[in-house]
């Protein structure tokens, strides 16, 4: 459970992560994501970043809907976009490079802002089809 508060009118991110578990990912498709979230209005969806060892990072495009019950969603590897403000010497997803995950939120909150909530009940690796 990670809960923020983002003021309104600027842009604002908040991304908590972990370290994503030592195993050969490029055999498998993707992420399951079970989680529910409540964002400020004006904020579209839920930040998945994947990081790599060595700076590189990739977000899940389009970012998953936040949703206040749970929801599951699978991401394929395919839908992770290079985020713009790293660099990554072949610009492409290095699936067994990953290194840590991060589930949050970035945006500029209309209003006053308010506060958000992320919940996360499980994350999977997905087998291929």
């Amino acid at each position: 459970r990670h809960t923020f508060n983002f003021p309104g009118g600027r842009h604002m991110y908040t991304t908590p992560s972990q370290a994503f578990p030592e195993t050969e990912v490029s055999a498998y498709a993707g992420l399951r994501l079970t989680y529910k979230a409540a964002l400020p209005k004006g904020i579209d969806g839920v930040l998945i970043l994947l990081a790599e060892e060595g700076g590189g990072q990739y977000y899940a495009a389009p970012a998953p809907t936040a949703a206040e019950t749970w929801t599951r969603c699978d991401l394929p590897f395919s839908a992770f976009k290079h985020a713009s403000w790293t660099k990554d010497a072949n610009n492409q997803l290095d699936l067994d490079l990953i290194s840590r995950i991060t589930v949050g939120a970035h945006g500029q909150a209309q209003g006053k802002g308010g506060d958000g909530v992320i919940c996360i009940a499980d994350i999977q690796l997905l087998p291929p089809k």
